[in-house]
C-alpha cells in the first residue's frame, strides 16, 4: 500500500484536479521503462465548483468514525489497555472504562468523581440480575456498532440499556420494536414503552392500538391493561371506531374482567368516552341500566348530567367545575404515563 501512495500524484491546474499513478517498483525492460514513465491520468473533476461543504463534513466525520470503531474494536479484541472487568453471573467481561463511561451516565458515575479522578475500586464492577449473554451484546455494540437483535432477545437488550443508561443501545431497540408494531405484540409494546418510560415507543403503539382499535379490543391482552394504560388509549381522538358503542363496551368488558378492583375506575373512564356520540336510546337501555352504573351513585350523577345534555339542558355550574376538576386529574394521570 506505501508503494502505491509513494507512486501516486496530484495535479492541479486551475479549478480541474487530475490523479496520475506511476508505476511504484523499478521496471525490467525498456518498453516497460518508456510505459512507465507515462503518466495515466483518471477523469478530473472540479474541487470547489461542485464540492458540498456539507456533504465533505459528513464524510469526514463519517470516516474518522469507522476508524476509531475499528481501533476500538481492535483494542478489545487484543486486550490491549484494558482497565476494567464487569463481573455479570459466571463470565468475565472486559472493557475500557474510558469507552463506558462515554457512552453511559451510570458507568461514569461508577468509575469517576466529580471532579474527574479515576475511583481505583472501580476495576472490577459486579453486576447483579444481568444475563451474561446480554450485557456481552451491548458491550460488543458500544466497540463494533453491531448488534444481533431479534425478537426473542430484543426486550431483554432493551431492559438492560435502560437499566445502565445507554442510549445507543436503547435507541436501537426502540427502532426495532416500532417497525416490528404488529396486532400480536403492539399492546405489549405499549405496556413495555410506558415501564421503561420511552414515551417515543409507548406514542408509537399507542397509535397503532389506536388505529386498530376494534380488532385489538377483542384482543385477551386488552383485558390485562392498566387502568391508566387504558384511558391513555380510549381518550384518544383519533380513535379509528365505527360507532362510539365500540368504546363503551370495550370499557364495561375491561371492568368486568375485575370488576371488584376496576369499578372504581368508572368514574375517571367516563370522561373518556364520548357519550353525546351514543344514540340516546341505546344510552337509555345500555348505559343508564347497566348494574355496575346503577350501584355506583357518583355515576348516576354523572348519567343525569348527561341526559339533560340530550334535552338541551345546559349542566349547572357545580357540575361543571367538578367536571373540568376531574377531567384535569385525569389528563394529569395520562401525562405520568406517557408524552403526547
Amino acid at each position: 500500500l506505501g508503494a502505491i501512495f509513494r507512486g501516486a500524484g496530484l495535479n492541479c491546474r486551475g479549478s480541474v484536479c487530475a490523479l496520475y499513478v506511476v508505476q511504484p517498483f523499478p521496471a525490467r525492460t525498456v518498453s516497460q521503462r518508456r510505459t512507465a514513465a507515462a503518466i495515466s491520468p483518471l477523469p478530473p473533476a472540479p474541487i470547489s465548483s461542485t464540492m458540498d461543504p456539507k456533504s465533505m463534513k459528513e464524510d469526514l466525520r463519517l470516516y474518522q468514525s469507522t476508524l476509531l470503531q475499528d481501533g476500538l474494536k481492535e483494542l478489545l479484541n487484543e486486550n490491549k489497555f484494558v482497565d476494567c472487568t464487569l463481573k455479570v453471573g459466571d463470565r468475565s467481561l472486559p472493557c475500557h472504562r474510558l469507552i463506558m463511561a462515554a457512552c453511559s451516565p451510570y458507568f461514569r458515575e461508577l468509575f469517576f468523581t466529580e471532579d474527574g479522578k479515576e475511583l481505583e475500586q472501580s476495576k472490577e464492577v459486579i453486576l447483579e440480575n444481568v444475563d451474561p449473554a446480554t450485557m456481552d451484546m451491548i458491550i460488543s455494540y458500544l466497540y463494533s456498532a453491531e448488534i444481533d437483535l431479534n425478537d426473542d432477545n430484543v426486550q431483554d437488550v432493551f431492559a438492560v440499556a435502560n437499566r445502565f443508561q445507554i442510549p445507543s443501545v436503547f435507541t436501537v431497540c426502540v427502532n426495532y420494536l416500532q417497525r416490528k408494531l404488529s396486532p400480536d405484540n403492539c399492546l405489549a409494546i405499549f405496556r413495555l414503552g410506558l415501564v421503561l418510560n420511552c414515551p417515543r415507543l409507548a406514542v408509537s403503539a399507542r397509535d397503532y392500538i389506536a388505529d386498530r382499535f376494534e380488532v385489538l379490543s377483542k384482543a385477551e391482552d386488552f383485558l390485562q391493561l392498566a387502568s391508566h394504560e387504558l384511558f391513555a388509549i380510549i381518550s384518544r381522538d383519533s380513535l379509528n371506531v365505527e360507532k362510539e358503542e365500540v368504546v363503551f363496551e370495550s370499557l364495561m368488558k375491561w371492568v368486568r374482567c375485575d370488576k371488584e378492583q376496576r369499578a372504581k375506575d368508572l368514574n375517571d373512564a367516563f370522561d373518556c368516552i364520548r357519550f353525546r356520540l351514543l344514540p340516546e336510546k341505546y344510552f337509555e337501555e345500555k348505559v343508564e341500566k347497566d348494574d355496575i352504573i346503577k350501584a355506583d351513585p357518583e355515576l348516576m350523577k354523572k348519567v343525569q348530567i348527561i341526559k339533560d345534555a340530550f334535552a338541551g339542558k345546559l349542566p349547572e355550574k357545580k357540575a361543571n367545575k367538578a367536571r373540568l376538576e376531574r377531567l384535569e386529574r385525569l389528563e394529569r394521570r395520562k401525562a405520568c404515563c406517557l408524552v403526547t
